[in-house]
């Protein structure tokens, strides 16, 4: 068992996993980790399920008080990791000792990090998840960002009497995942696209406009979605249409002209045109974005959108492979 006490929370704070899938009917979001592959690894590296529920700590990852020892992980953007003082790296396993104090500073490259413990931070399961939709209040620590004083429990499967087999034998390693497998955490972004729901309303010069232009992040971007400044792109027949279902990492155009990345915790439909739609594999950028990052919109084929999402998929299921002990 470990149990960890936010002592400082952080900029903001919220239990995650892979998220509520099914739900949108419902008008339910699926939310889950922004930065899928991270949140993977760091569940990896103390023996998790990958499912697992764990914090998304965002921005600046705050301090955190050891009340019972046991296996944490940190994968995700650098946040300066120390432990009761001395610097530790990034994207690998810690034992913390009972009295520990683990400090996560703020983001270098990208800005989300994950902190994973082991057995997965234990909150109870919302229709099937237990992911944080703070729109609704809806899952993790009822349905809020961690604040100070919040105790986080993690119990192994042993502990809870449930069957699942350890990949070690023996005593556990300290593990780190293997530093020419990180992602990369780059400034500027650029993310590829194929063409959105409402293509036709948008002439090849404005979308050559868009494809060919470096946009800001601006400073009004959340878990919901990401607005961008640059060119001012305009819709024939206008910005508005009927509502219709919004897929994830839509590229939305409202009557401003500037362009809105949705997230995982995007509403289920809207009324803006889509001009393109962010290729799956590369969704996990868009949530490691910060303001005042440049991004760049690739568009691809039909064709090169499936083999992205087929390496991705490739990608994830072999995670394991790159651990290694120290």
């Amino acid at each position: 068992m470990i149990l960890l006490r936010a002592h400082r929370p952080g900029f903001l704070s919220t239990v995650q996993d892979l998220g509520r899938p099914g739900y949108l009917k419902e008008g339910l979001p699926p939310s889950g980790a922004l930065d899928e592959p991270a949140f993977r690894v760091a569940n990896l590296l103390v023996g998790n399920p990958i499912e697992a529920a764990a914090m998304e700590l965002t921005f600046w990852g705050g301090e955190w008080e050891c009340l019972a020892g046991g296996w944490v992980a940190i994968a995700g953007a650098e946040m300066k990791g120390r432990l009761n003082g001395e610097l530790i790296g990034n994207w690998r396993s810690l034992r913390l000792a009972r009295g520990d104090r683990l400090e996560l500073g703020s983001c270098r490259n990208g800005c989300r990090t994950y902190l994973a413990l082991e057995g997965g931070v234990e909150e109870a399961l919302v229709l099937g998840s237990c992911s944080t939709y703070l729109r609704a209040r809806l899952g993790g620590l009822e349905g809020r960002a961690i604040q100070a004083g919040d105790l986080l429990l993690a119990r192994t499967a042993q502990e809870r009497g449930e069957q699942f087999t350890s990949p070690w034998e023996e005593e556990r390693p300290v593990l780190v995942f293997s530093q020419s497998s990180i992602p990369i955490y780059s400034n500027p972004w650029t993310l590829r696209i194929l063409w959105g729901p409402q293509e036709e309303r948008f002439p090849a010069e404005m979308r050559a406009v868009f494809s060919s232009s470096a946009y800001r992040v601006s400073e009004r971007h959340d878990r919901m979605g990401v607005r961008l400044e640059g060119s001012s792109l305009a819709s024939h027949g206008g910005s508005d249409l009927l509502s219709q279902a919004i897929p994830p990492g839509a590229v939305q155009i409202p009557a401003d002209g500037q362009p809105i990345m949705m997230l995982a915790d995007r509403q289920t439909t809207g009324g803006y045109a889509v001009i393109a739609t962010i290729l799956g594999a590369d969704l996990w950028k868009a949530g490691q974005m910060k303001a005042g990052d440049s991004v760049h919109f690739q568009p691809v084929t039909l064709e090169e959108a499936r083999t992205a999402w087929r390496d991705y998929r490739v990608f994830l299921s072999q995670l394991p492979i790159y651990l290694r002990s120290l």
